[in-house]
């Protein structure tokens, strides 16, 4: 179900947190885990904490690339000899 993504499971966001998980277990298998505990249980079925990288919409890769190929050696500072 995890693997599946939240909103398969009819959360608003694909983002798991520990409490998130805990209403699931609870949900599914009618048993209370405390969010606190659930990060052991999930840890021990191998999986790991993790943030979504937070991206623009607008952020333009290409231009990104580009900036960073041709402007930032011509801008950024040399050391002296």
């Amino acid at each position: 179900m995890l693997i599946q993504g939240a909103q398969a499971v009819g959360l608003p966001t694909d983002l798991w947190t520990c409490p998130r998980v805990a209403w699931l277990i609870q949900r599914r298998f009618d048993v209370r885990y405390h969010p606190a505990h659930v990060s052991r249980l999930l840890h021990g079925l191998g999986f790991s904490p993790q943030k979504p990288t937070r991206r623009a919409v607008e952020r333009d890769e290409e231009r990104i690339r580009a900036w960073i190929e041709q402007d930032w050696p011509r801008v950024k500072k040399t050391p002296r000899a």
